[in-house]
């Protein structure tokens, strides 16, 4: 194979454009001197001209043929080097690079590259195989080096990782990968003629810690390049022991506490001391110690460590501010840590900050049903039993004489304002012949004025009755045939489920969407579900998985079950079963209480944290991560109490430290309900801190006081939680795959498997033009003969 390279420090479109112009103006000025001669001298001096200076800039280009000649079987190594954020982590004394402390990219890097004193892998192939190199981080693979490339460019003296466009905040060994390979299939039939496809010999192969903690299974992408007959050799890097170290991963928080009761929940922490080792956690309020405890090292990875503490003194410690300003919600600054202990290996990870919110105000939930189904008896006690919510609970059959009943005082709110202190409704399995229009006018005008509610289904199947009612509009689904579906199923989180934190079923510093699937699947299924297809606009968070075997027509494999949609200012949610209660089976509330508390919160429309006479604000959650957008409420009211929508309405949000370089951001609001002033936006993303929120407008001067805080952390490191080695990750993608495991201070082992696998070679030869008799007879050639034809025209 023969090619055109340029081999030139210089740019080559720069060169050839210099080139150009330059060609163009000596053609220009000496058209001045032929432009009386006849055709073709008239042009074709100054092309001659121009041609050969283009030649004499070209040369700086470097212009070499190389001529490329493979016999035998060249395969190509595909090699990847993690480039992750572990990578960088020294192992003091290990045996991985014998420096006693170099970071694994670097030794990595040595090994392919090499350095002063020695070859790397890579320069000594280049003859017997082609070499892809490429540096993985975050969810891609960036290739760095190609032995057989246009380019022909030597390989690299370094990686580069420094490059502020790679992400090495997480570890992915499958997609990255996955998307730079794409080998053929081994003995595959050729077109149909017989003819098989025998491996060729290519390779992949991977330079890791193996701490893969994104993105789909490594072992079943290796299982599939087995299967393509491309097998994977891993070199690991790291001691497969753990460094001693302590740290706090993740807290457990409710979302909200009452102001007068407890918060309760559990510390992830890392706990990798010395086995009986001793240590403290704790958890302040500035100077307020609020709990603590004493533990000693069980050497775990991830350890959780349940808390509990009041936090009515911490609330009224929190006092002093204007009469006139009522808030709804405190936040209580939390600073969570845990001992150092001796020969740990970072302290700096001892210690995070958190906030809690206290509620001032009870949140009101109307349970309504047609009986007191099991379902609503849970949900009811799931909420009667926290603090923070005010739970009434109407059946309706009870009050027509019905004896089967929860709260029998109970009745339908009289009007719209009464209904209107509720945040959200639970709507159970009711008919048309338990209320009437008027009431469901009302239901439907609390929810478009931005309330929630949560339609339950049943047995009896009264909802779908209620598709033509004045409420029929809020129920996100289509009522479909077969009424119920009773085949073995088993739930499964949707695409769309996974990314919403209601959805969520643990809170784990390890987890994923990926977790939070398997979580949901393993739950308790339902016997039967109502069989129903989404309406366009609504969105499917749960789905149930219906065996396919004996599957009815009309049944859908992935059967809706959670389905919402925004319905004017508020949201809907439709369940299509009332079986949550069988997830409490050995585990009590651990699922089902955590669910409701959940969807409940992500469904109804909060209270305002913080308001005077005529300016409320909320700025939803007391803590978020680095990168996520606040979203902000203002409402605002004029003099006489009624509300104002035509106001200019900016968010102000200061950093509450000026000295952390963390800079002020105004959030321009847009009105969104004119009938109760309420005007909202989002923040773009925030650097961590702690920031206060205060509101700007035209006329509203007096209420600065009125302000919300809340804080911003960094989000937790995955990269460092672990850090050995994990050799069983490697090796059993190396075994999947029919490749070779190997410690980096082995890695000779892999590179003579691999060396077999050519037998053939590569040869090439480079003849550079511009320093050839080639390139020179072409100008003198070209000069000569502009030489000769002046002379015939007579211009000599």
């Amino acid at each position: 194979m023969m090619q055109l390279v340029f081999q030139s420090e210089y740019p080559v479109a720069l060169l050839a454009i210099v080139a150009f112009v330059l060609a163009m103006a000596v053609g220009w000025y000496y058209h001045r001197e032929t432009r009386s001669l006849a055709l073709p001298h008239r042009w074709l001096l100054p092309i001659l001209r121009g041609l050969a200076i283009a030649m004499v800039i070209m040369m700086l280009a470097g212009p070499t043929i190389r001529y490329r000649r493979e016999t035998g079987t060249i395969p190509t190594v595909n090699v990847f080097v993690d480039a992750s954020a572990s990578m960088d982590h020294a192992d003091a004394g290990s045996a991985v690079d014998g420096s006693g402390g170099t970071p694994r990219i670097d030794a990595a890097t040595t090994m392919i590259l090499g350095d002063e004193s020695s070859n790397g892998w890579l320069r000594g192939v280049g003859d017997t195989h082609r070499v892809k190199l490429f540096v993985v981080s975050g969810d891609t693979a960036r290739q760095v080096y190609d032995s057989v490339t246009i380019n022909d460019q030597p390989p690299p003296q370094t990686l580069d990782i420094d490059d502020a466009d790679l992400d090495r905040t997480i570890t992915n060994l499958a997609e990255p990968l996955k998307e730079r390979i794409t080998p053929a299939r081994a003995s595959a039939d050729v077109a149909g003629s017989g003819v098989t496809k025998q491996r060729s010999g290519d390779v992949v192969v991977l330079l890791s810690d193996g701490r893969h903690n994104e993105g789909t299974s490594p072992e079943e992408f290796a299982k599939r390049l087995g299967d393509d007959a491309m097998p994977m050799f891993t070199i690991g890097f790291g001691r497969t022991q753990e460094p001693r170290d302590l740290a706090i991963l993740d807290m457990d928080l409710p979302p909200l506490v009452a102001s007068n009761g407890r918060a309760a929940g559990t510390i992830s922490i890392k706990d990798l001391g010395e086995p009986g080792q001793a240590f403290q956690v704790q958890i302040r309020s500035g100077d307020t110690l609020v709990w603590e405890q004493r533990l000693t090292s069980l050497d775990q990875p991830s350890r959780r460590v349940p808390f509990d503490f009041p936090v009515g003194d911490l609330v009224q410690s929190i006092g002093g501010e204007d009469e006139s300003i009522q808030r709804t919600r405190v936040t209580i600054p939390l600073q969570v840590s845990i001992s150092p202990v001796d020969g740990e290996l970072d302290s700096a990870n001892n210690d995070i900050d958190y906030r809690l919110a206290a509620s001032t105000r009870m949140r009101r939930v109307l349970i309504v049903d047609s009986r007191s189904r099991w379902e609503t008896r849970y949900i009811r006690n799931v909420f009667d039993r926290d603090p923070t919510w005010a739970v009434t609970t109407l059946i309706l059959w009870a009050e027509s004489g019905g004896a089967d009943t929860l709260d029998a005082t109970a009745s339908f709110p009289r009007d719209s304002r009464a209904l209107a202190t509720y945040d959200v409704i639970v709507w159970g399995d009711v008919g048309r012949r338990d209320i009437n229009d008027d009431q469901l006018q009302m239901v439907k005008d609390f929810v478009a004025q931005g309330g929630g509610i949560v339609f339950v289904d049943g047995e009896r199947d009264y909802l779908s009755m209620m598709k033509d009612s004045p409420i029929g509009d809020l129920i996100p689904v289509r009522f479909a045939n077969p009424t119920r579906i009773t085949l073995p199923m088993r739930w499964k989180l949707s695409t769309a489920g996974g990314e919403i934190a209601a959805m969520r079923l643990h809170n784990d510093a390890d987890g994923s969407q990926q977790d939070s699937a398997l979580q949901w699947s393993n739950l308790r299924p339902p016997t039967s579900i109502r069989n129903v297809v989404a309406l366009p606009g609504s969105e499917t968070w749960l789905q149930a998985a219906v065996s396919t075997d004996t599957r009815a027509p009309g049944i859908q494999t992935d059967a809706p079950v959670l389905v919402t949609r925004p319905y004017g200012a508020g949201q809907t949610v439709y369940m299509a079963t009332d079986q949550t209660w069988r997830w409490r089976y050995q585990v009590a509330d651990l699922y089902h209480a955590r669910f409701w508390n959940q969807l409940l919160e992500t469904v109804m429309q909060a209270p305002f944290d913080v308001r005077d006479q005529y300016v409320s604000l909320s700025t939803g959650a007391a803590q978020y991560q680095a990168g996520d957008s606040v979203p902000i409420r203002v409402q605002l009211r004029d003099a006489d109490g009624q509300p104002a929508s035509d106001a200019i309405v900016d968010a102000v949000l200061t950093p509450a430290d000026s000295s952390s370089g963390s800079e002020t951001q105004v959030v321009a609001l847009r009105l969104v309900d004119p009938t109760r002033g309420v005007y909202m936006g989002e923040s773009s993303a925030l650097a961590p801190g702690e920031y206060v929120a205060s509101v700007r407008a035209a006329g509203y001067a007096a209420s600065a006081g009125v302000t919300g805080s809340f804080v911003v952390t960094k989000p937790i490191n995955r990269e460092l939680v672990r850090l050995s080695q994990n050799v069983e990750l490697l090796q059993t993608m190396a075994t999947s795959s029919g490749g070779l495991y190997a410690d980096a201070s082995q890695s000779q082992t892999v590179w003579d498997a691999i060396k077999p696998l050519s037998d053939g070679r590569i040869q090439t030869q480079r003849w550079p033009l511009a320093q050839s008799w080639v390139w020179f007879a072409a100008l003198l050639g070209i000069l000569a003969t502009e030489w000769w034809l002046r002379k015939r025209v007579g211009l000599v």
